[in-house]
């Protein structure tokens, strides 16, 4: 898994935490402290949204190694344990050497000493993998003076009757770093106060390590919640590049910018019980015993024997034969009767002006069906937050579409169907913008797409597309990238 260290000062201003100073949960185990781990002053009140939101600091009061990093520091040379202990002294010549004569120890003089130490690849291929983050991460990053305390609406206290209460294996991390760094007055004696760091910085690392058992592990979240499910009707794709050459304006782009455009065929499948529905209600006339139906001021006259045939187990039929090749989404709307012959449906016909397809209908079908409809998609390996966002589905069929009316409906990129075989859409196409936070490009990459059914999750999906979150990093800083837009541009103008 990739590793970016968040830019902890930057995250406390843009999101005005507030510090937690009080290693105390409640006051005599009823009411939280006001400036606890529990307190409904700084994470709101137990139940509301904000307690899942909101997050909190402890300030360390100095400068510590970030626990990534000091635990890279300690994968590479085992001295620095005892340098932060004030145990080991030091000097720099060519890496760390030890000299109890004219060397330095402490972490204070590691905090000034940090842009000066070397470190020596070698033939290992993890070792240079750390020295590389080592060297990637500056120092601001590298050490920090303050650690988040996560939402209390994850770790909250649990009563538990006449026994009292049980908290979370995270608290009782968050207590001891608290009362470590209320002990961690200077002295004047190097050992004490050197162990006083070092109970901190050990205390920041079983924190992050933690947190990383809880996240990433075989029992962690991202395998429970998402490696570890099968759901019914997700997809898979490849994604491309959404193509530019046919809009003459930004508002008719192919898939604009909070969208994700999926193959008609793609999406029959992630929304395969939503189009059984919706043509049981589209043919309930017929299933019901009536033989004439007039569709579009034209009427047709279906035979009861034919009638008879009308239910899911027909649809089922025509959407599998549409998802079996691309040349049978181009068939007739039809029942084959007894004897073998087609009968055929004209149920568009007198709006479309030519006989309806299977293309036809699917493609009015999920229009109707996606109108509320929200997404979301994921890239393999997962890399961060960012490899998974929600984005509304828009449908793509053919390369040549054209805008048409089909009752009170108006189609901005129906497929154009001729007698010459059309050029279809089969890959997944993504907004440019995303490609960089999920750090994906168009050489085969693939995404897994779940279609949003209730009412619930696509509202939150809706939110959160609109909120600021989905444009920014949680240290506030830009998480879209339209760079790719700029060449696609000018390819198009120039081919």
């Amino acid at each position: 898994m990739k590793l970016e260290i968040i830019d902890i000062e930057k995250f406390i201003k843009v999101n005005e935490l507030q510090e937690i100073k009080n290693p105390i949960y409640t006051h005599n185990g009823n009411y939280p402290t006001e400036d606890g781990l529990f307190s409904h002053e700084i994470f709101g009140s137990p139940g509301t949204t904000i307690r899942k939101e909101k997050w909190a600091f402890i300030d360390l009061k100095d400068f510590y190694l970030h626990p990534i990093i000091y635990k890279t520091c300690m994968q590479l040379d085992r001295k620095f344990a005892e340098i932060i202990s004030g145990t080991r002294y030091v000097s720099i010549v060519d890496g760390l050497i030890e000299d109890d004569e004219n060397g330095w120890t402490g972490l204070s003089n590691l905090y000034k000493n940090w842009e000066s130490i070397i470190w020596e690849k070698r033939a290992s291929r993890k070792r240079n993998t750390r020295i590389e983050l080592l060297k990637g991460t500056t120092k601001k990053l590298a050490f920090i003076n303050k650690w988040l305390v996560l939402p209390a609406g994850y770790r909250d206290i649990t009563n538990t009757g006449s026994t009292g209460m049980e908290v979370s294996a995270e608290n009782p991390l968050y207590v001891k770093l608290l009362l470590a760094q209320k002990s961690s007055i200077t002295s004047g004696f190097n050992i004490i106060d050197g162990f006083q760091k070092y109970k901190i910085q050990e205390t920041l690392l079983e924190l992050q390590d933690y947190m990383m058992e809880k996240v990433i592990k075989k029992k962690g979240l991202i395998q429970d919640r998402l490696l570890g499910k099968y759901v019914d009707y997700a997809i898979q794709g490849v994604i491309s590049s959404p193509n530019l050459s046919f809009a003459e304006k930004p508002e008719n782009i192919e898939v604009p910018f909070g969208t994700l455009g999926i193959p008609l065929h793609l999406l029959l499948n992630l929304y395969y019980p939503f189009v059984i529905h919706y043509l049981n209600n589209l043919f309930s006339d017929v299933e019901n015993g009536v033989t004439f139906l007039n569709v579009g001021g034209k009427g047709f006259t279906i035979p009861k024997e034919i009638a008879n045939l009308f239910g899911s187990e027909l649809y089922k039929k025509w959407i599998s034969r549409c998802l079996k090749s691309q040349e049978a989404r181009l068939e007739l709307l039809s029942i084959e009767t007894k004897t073998g012959e087609p009968f055929i449906i004209p149920y568009y016909d007198s709006l479309l002006g030519r006989p309806t397809t299977l293309l036809d209908l699917f493609y009015i079908a999920i229009s109707s069906i996606i109108k509320d409809k929200y997404v979301l998609f994921t890239r393999f390996p997962i890399t961060g937050y960012a490899s998974t966002h929600f984005a509304k589905p828009v449908i793509l069929t053919t390369v040549k579409t054209e805008e048409k009316q089909i009752f009170d409906n108006i189609y901005t990129n129906y497929p154009v169907i001729t007698n010459t075989p059309p050029v279809w859409v089969d890959s997944i196409r993504l907004h440019n913008s995303y490609t960089e936070a999920m750090g994906a490009d168009y050489d085969g990459d693939r995404i897994r797409v779940i279609g949003l059914f209730s009412k619930d999750s696509n509202l939150e999906a809706e939110k959160t597309i609109k909120s600021p979150s989905f444009v920014l990093d949680v240290d506030g800083t830009i998480s879209r990238s339209i760079q790719n837009e700029g060449v696609l541009g000018l390819y198009s103008l120039t081919k």
